[in-house]
């Protein structure tokens, strides 16, 4: 459906247009500049194929799969999944090239967990009346409970199984179906309206030069943190000048950038009278937005959240501020150590399939975001340790050390920080104002500068396909999809 010809068109008929729709519509964001710039590329010759591809990539991502979990949890279990609910569905349902469960099969276990029971009283009779509230919106009539009378005395023996049948009865019938048709129907077969296909962006992807990127590769092997690297590109004058060449826009952009959030007054007002407009102000500014507790605990979070799947706790939060703050003596990097602490956990070996070898296909596609070869994976499986928690520090440690993890944080951290955008944002009049084909482009002539710069940067995609991946892709997820593999 959302690979048709029909989809395409309702999305404004340009490849942009679907780009952006597909995300707002499965995703529920728009793409970032470093997703439109790699998908454009795929749908760009304008065949089936390409967009079926982009469409299973987006629909099966681990994004994807987490918000059907949760739709999943707070439609019957009224709450969300924790991270251990929530890595153990979003590794079991299907994902791009990795068959699994189905989200229907989701759907049918939790109904017919012990857990969702308990919840709605406990008897055979309230499980099978909120089973046809919750799942089919409509109370459970009294033919039915009479067809169902064998079914509901096992259910209420105890009987799993019984549970489990019943709530497939209900999944696979007609009018689950039929409403889950429908709802595919309304949700995405329907034109974008005026106003938003006039907001479409373009963008300008931020790259480092070569001598940019071997000065960052150099700092970093003798010691220099990520947080300095992070720094030095939030005070260039390309970072001033993306924000509108003021001090003011460097903050509040700054704030965004690294935080997630625009600055109060107060500490707008703080950063200006604290700082000057200058270099050595910009740069001062920036060392103290990254040395901060509130990027601290960001990046704690992120960072279980990646690897482990879940939040921290309080505790661990508290911990890894204290890697992060230089507690630990090590010649890593604190941002390395706090990587190597949490893939050395039992969690995390247990988590990624609790075996030598799947610990080290899952920790090389984690950190590095592409499958290792047979000889990368031999090498870590024959490091001369003993396979505990120091063999899994040593192999992560090997991993974030190297020039490949290294190249692909620098070049994420120019791509996060220095990818500018322009943004038409004056909706199409609603008047025949003339223009022929160019009346039905978004934003007209402007929306066609747009959509043909779009289609030049993603003509150069290919050279930097490997921007926001791997190592920095992990420290800020929702810049760009995942796969985890099964």
């Amino acid at each position: 459906m959302l690979a048709s010809g029909e989809y395409y068109r309702d999305a404004g008929n340009t490849n942009l247009g679907f780009l952006t729709r597909l995300y707002d519509d499965v995703l529920r964001h728009d793409p970032t500049p470093i997703e439109v710039a790699t998908a454009l590329p795929m749908i760009s010759a304008g065949t089936d194929s390409g967009r079926i591809r982009l469409v299973e990539d987006v629909v099966l991502s681990p994004e994807a799969r987490a918000i059907r979990v949760d739709q999943a949890f707070h439609a019957l279990l009224k709450t969300y999944p924790s991270g251990a609910d929530l890595a153990l569905w979003v590794n079991r349902l299907s994902g791009p090239g990795s068959p699994g469960v189905s989200g229907n099969s989701m759907v049918e276990e939790i109904a017919a967990s012990a857990r969702y029971y308990t919840l709605v009283g406990g008897t055979a009779s309230r499980f099978m009346t909120h089973l046809y509230e919750d799942l089919l919106n409509t109370p459970l009539t009294t033919p039915e409970l009479i067809a169902n009378r064998t079914l509901m005395a096992s259910i209420q023996a105890g009987s799993a199984a019984a549970r489990l049948t019943a709530a497939e009865n209900v999944v696979s019938g007609a009018q689950f179906r039929a409403d889950e048709v429908t709802s595919f129907f309304a949700n995405y077969m329907h034109p974008t309206c005026k106003e938003l296909v006039a907001q479409e962006c373009t963008s300008s992807i931020g790259t480092p030069t070569f001598a940019q990127l071997s000065v960052a590769l150099s700092s970093l092997a003798s010691g220099t943190s990520e947080e300095t690297i992070i720094a030095g590109v939030l005070s260039s004058d390309r970072y001033y000048q993306n924000h509108g060449s003021t001090q003011t826009g460097l903050i509040k952009g700054a704030y965004q950038d690294v935080i997630g959030r625009a600055p109060t007054d107060a500490e707008l007002s703080a950063a200006l009278s604290a700082y000057t407009n200058d270099q050595v102000g910009h740069l001062s500014f920036a060392q103290a937005m990254v040395g901060s507790l509130e990027y601290q605990d960001l990046l704690v979070s992120l960072d279980y959240q990646q690897l482990l799947l879940r939040g921290p706790l309080t505790s661990e939060v508290n911990s890894g501020q204290g890697i992060l703050g230089g507690n630990v003596k090590s010649l890593q990097t604190p941002d390395d150590l706090l990587i190597e602490a949490l893939a050395a956990t039992p969690e995390f070996y247990a988590d990624n399939g609790g075996t030598d070898s799947r610990y080290v296909v899952h920790t090389i596609y984690t950190l590095l975001m592409r499958a290792g070869d047979q000889t990368q994976e031999t090498a870590f499986l024959r490091l001369p340790l003993p396979h505990d928690a120091a063999w899994q520090a040593a192999t992560a440690q090997t991993i974030v050390d190297s020039t490949e993890y290294r190249t692909d944080f620098v070049n994420g951290v120019y791509a996060k920080f220095l990818t500018y955008s322009v943004c038409a944002v004056t909706a199409p009049s609603t008047g025949d104002a003339g223009g022929g084909l160019f009346k039905s482009l978004p934003g007209g002539w402007f929306g066609l500068g747009i959509f043909v710069g779009v289609l030049i940067m993603g003509g150069a995609a290919a050279a930097f396909i490997v921007l926001e991946r791997r190592r920095f892709a992990r420290t800020y997820p929702n810049e760009v999809p995942r796969q985890r593999p099964e």
